[in-house]
This record gives C-alpha cells, sequence and structure tokens, in this order.
C-alpha cells in the first residue's frame, strides 16, 4: 500500500498521483542555484530566486516535465494497480460488454481482491436492465464475488496476501448503529452500501463482480478455507446466506424438526441443503413435478409434493414445524400456512408482488410469518465455515465472463435448471450460474479464458461441458470506451 508523502512515494491530489522525486531531482541537476522545490500536503510548487528570461523558461519547462512525469507515473501506476476491467452495462438493453475504470486506492483498512468467481444472481438482471428506474451506467453487476487477496491495508489483520476471500451484497454502513454494532449490517440504520449501483460514503457508484479486481473495506469481506472451491464459494454469498440466516434465526436447525421448502431454485435447493445438514425432515413443495427426482435422489429430501395437487396438500395440514418460502410467483399463502403445527413459523425470502393471507391462518394456531434479505457479516462468516465442514456444496455451472449477457438472458428465460449428473455423463451440472471472470489474458486481447483456479476435477468437468455443447456468439456489443 502507498503511504502519502515521502520522496519514493506518491502523494494523490485527486486528479493525478504525483511523485516529487523525479522532478527534484530534475531542479536540482539543472538550476540547483536558481530554483527551489516547496512541497505541502498533496502539492508541490516552485519557488524562484532569480526573475530573469531564463530562470522563467527553466520554470515552465520544469513545471511541464513535471506534469509529464507526473502522467506518466499516474498511467504506469493505475495499469499496475488501479486500472480495472470489467463488463458493464451502458443501458437498460443489459448487454454487457467490456468497460475499464478505476478502483479506488487501497486505504489502510481495505483488501484488494483478485477476482477468480462470481455468481449470477437476479439482482444483476434487475438493474442491468434498470427494472426498479434507479440505475447508475455504465453498471458492473455482481455481488457474489470470491477470488484471492492481493493486497492488503496496514491496518488490516485477518487477511494476508494469497489467502481465499469472499464479498457479498453490501460493502459499507456506518458501523456504529445498533445492528451493526450486532454484527447485522445489512439492515444499518442509515442503510447498507450495495456492492454494485450504491452509492459509498464518498460518493462514487460502487461497480460489482463482474470485474478483474475489487477494494473492499476489510469488514465485508469473509475467509473462505482453502480446501473450499472459489466457484462453490461465489453463491453462498448470497442464495446462501439468504436462507441461513432466517433459518439460523428461528432457529430451524435443530435435529428432528420438520422443514417445508417452497421453490426449488437456486435458494430453495440450499434450503435443503442446510435442512438436511441440520438434521430436518425436508420436505420440497413446487409445482413442477419434473423435480421430483432432482429433490429426493440428488438433494436428499424426504419428500416431494406438487403443491397445485390438493389431496397432497390436505394430508400435510398441521404436520410442519417450519415452512421457508424461496418462491418470487405470485401464489396463495393460505394453503401453506394450513401445513404449519401451532406455534409453526413461515420465512418469505422471495419477493412475490403481493403477500395476501387470511387473518385465521395467522391468528389460530399462533403461527408467525416473517420476512428475510440476506445476513450479517457474522452469519456470513459463519455460513461459509459451516459449509466447508458439512462439504455442502451449490449446484453450479461456470460460465467464462465474455457470455455474462447471455446468462443473464438465461435468468430472465429461466433456462437454468438441473441437468442429471451420473458417474458416466460428462455433462455439466446446472443450477446457479457463476461467472469465470477474465484474468490478464484477456486483457491482453487473447481470445480465451483461464480455469486456472479450479479444482482439476471441476476443470475436467467443465472442458468436456464446454466441448459437447456448441457455444453460440456471446451477445456482448463492442467495446465502449470508459466514461
Amino acid at each position: 500500500m502507498h503511504k502519502q508523502g515521502g520522496p519514493n512515494n506518491p502523494v494523490n491530489t485527486g486528479l493525478f498521483l504525483f511523485n516529487a522525486e523525479p522532478l527534484r531531482w530534475f531542479i536540482s541537476t539543472k538550476n540547483k542555484a536558481n530554483t527551489r522545490l516547496k512541497e505541502g500536503p498533496g502539492s508541490v510548487h516552485f519557488q524562484t530566486t532569480k526573475t530573469n528570461k531564463q530562470t522563467n523558461s527553466l520554470s515552465l519547462l520544469c513545471v511541464s516535465a513535471f506534469f509529464f512525469v507526473s502522467f506518466w507515473l499516474t498511467m504506469s501506476s493505475e495499469s499496475a494497480s488501479e486500472n480495472c476491467l470489467g463488463y458493464a452495462a451502458r443501458d437498460p438493453s443489459g448487454v454487457l460488454s467490456e468497460y475499464k475504470f478505476s478502483r479506488r486506492c487501497l486505504g489502510i483498512d481495505d483488501i484488494s481482491i483478485k477476482i477468480t468467481h462470481c455468481g449470477v444472481c437476479y439482482a444483476d438482471v434487475i438493474w442491468a436492465r434498470n427494472k426498479h428506474g434507479d440505475s447508475k451506467y455504465p453498471l458492473v453487476p455482481g455481488h457474489e464475488i470470491a477470488g484471492i487477496v492481493k493486497e492488503v491495508g496496514s491496518n488490516v489483520h485477518r487477511f494476508k496476501v494469497g489467502d481465499h476471500i469472499g464479498v457479498g451484497t453490501y460493502v459499507n454502513s456506518c458501523r456504529d448503529c445498533e445492528y451493526c454494532n450486532e454484527g447485522f449490517e445489512v439492515h444499518c440504520v442509515k442503510g447498507s452500501v450495495y456492492t454494485f449501483n450504491g452509492v459509498d460514503a464518498d460518493g462514487t457508484i460502487t461497480k460489482g463482480g463482474y470485474s478483474s479486481h475489487i477494494v473492499v473495506h476489510e469488514r465485508y469481506c469473509f475467509k473462505i478455507p482453502d480446501n473450499y472451491p472459489l466457484a462453490s464459494a461465489a453463491p453462498l454469498l448470497c442464495a446462501g446466506i439468504t436462507v441461513y440466516a432466517p433459518m439460523k434465526r428461528h432457529k430451524m436447525n435443530q435435529p428432528g424438526k420438520s422443514l417445508g421448502v417452497i421453490g426449488l431454485g437456486g435458494l430453495g435447493h440450499m434450503a435443503v441443503k442446510f435442512g438436511k445438514a441440520f438434521g430436518l425432515h425436508v420436505t420440497v413443495f413446487s409445482t413442477s413435478v419434473s423435480k421430483k427426482e432432482e429433490a429426493l435422489s440428488q438433494l436428499g429430501a424426504d419428500k416431494f409434493v406438487v403443491s397445485s395437487d390438493q389431496e397432497q396438500m390436505t394430508a400435510l395440514v398441521k404436520s410442519l414445524d417450519f415452512l421457508i418460502d424461496t418462491a418470487s410467483g405470485d401464489h396463495p399463502f393460505d394453503p401453506y400456512m394450513a401445513l404449519l403445527k401451532t406455534g409453526g413459523t413461515l420465512v418469505l425470502v422471495g419477493f412475490p408482488s403481493e403477500v395476501k393471507f387470511s387473518p385465521a391462518s395467522l391468528n389460530l394456531g399462533m403461527k408467525t410469518i416473517s420476512g428475510s434479505l440476506t445476513g450479517g457479516t457474522k452469519d456470513t462468516q459463519e455460513m461459509i465455515d459451516f459449509c466447508a465442514a458439512h462439504e455442502i456444496h451449490p449446484m453450479i455451472e461456470i460460465i467464462p465472463i465474455q457470455y455474462a449477457t447471455e446468462a443473464l438472458e438465461r435468468l430472465v428465460k429461466k433456462d437454468v435448471k438441473y441437468r442429471a449428473r451420473k458417474e458416466d455423463c460428462n455433462d455439466a451440472q446446472k443450477h446457479i450460474l457463476v461467472v469465470k471472470v477474465m484474468t490478464e489474458a484477456k486483457a491482453s486481447g487473447l481470445n480465451t479464458f483461464m480455469i486456472s483456479g479450479l479444482a482439476s476435477q471441476e476443470k475436467k468437468t467443465f472442458n468436456n461441458h464446454f466441448q459437447k455443447v456448441k457455444i453460440r456468439e456471446p451477445l456482448v456489443q463492442k467495446s465502449v470506451p470508459a466514461v
């Protein structure tokens, strides 16, 4: 990390990265008798002792040389540590294309992270396509980030260079309210700063994980055990914690209790995995009968119910201790509330357009309905460690970053589903999409992608999958200069 001031350290003025040492040498050797260099905080200026034409000319020459050297140093420094290559949406079409921008300089509490993987979340679609009307373009999506520490600030003590690390849905908060103090930063009174399309404390717009690296305050970073694949860790930082946090909060981790999981998508399949790891009896509810074998055979659920089948639903009335609702499509709530035992709890983590139920469904049987977002830093780190200890891995499909636009389109079309995985089948398992972020090879113009960060078995599966499937041309625009 660079420190301000000193003969060999740059001084950041906000516009240029100045280093006074080359200029000091230039002046002292060319006009030692006539010109003195004076330095102030973040600035350099000259005080001349003569006013003749020769001195003025030399001063102009020195100033020109100074700005030339400064500009050269700025460019070389940025190319080494600041310039970031990402994929950004420029307008509500949501089409992503290459975008170069500068990350902030490393602060004393910051960590610079080389991003290896980033999960693809529906939030990426929402803001890339300006569904909420508040997108700030150019917009670099991605808030399920996994990578490797490449530099740490002087006050950072939990991480060192080379550590595996993750960043989730937010990168800042007030750090002073009751929720921040309790480790629930996602519920910060002043509002947490989202990993992308958020307004940070310095007024800059945050840019997410579809990029080569990111600089984040240590507080919002998570340790990923070395034995846990980075590709698997990325989706945990949104999909995983979204279901883990409320399950933990509502004590859905009591062995022998019964859990119902509504919906079997990215969130739902993680809820099933956590439920089984907690020792629960898990029932999956879905409108798609085709998911029965997947739920029972691949995920280990104890029961599968087609929620549109009235007979199957009636048979389970007052049988469940907990329900976790991951469905974002509109659906009735009263039939599910009837499945809860007295004192049972339904947690909603999806976002249907409306929630409607009869007061009797809630009052009779003193039932509880609760909502939840993602989770705080304490729960997130606990979840990652739990997954590593119990070998819980999300079911993922890895794609190269240049197909990010196509990945978002597949989410919209719901073309992200399980695929049978057999010992003699080389097809990659599909469920949660994970972008394999470009490395320097792509930045150098090579038409390739790197999989060096994957475990050897993942490499084999990844290679076999892309050899068998004909890949269409990526849906990207011609690269547009940064703004």
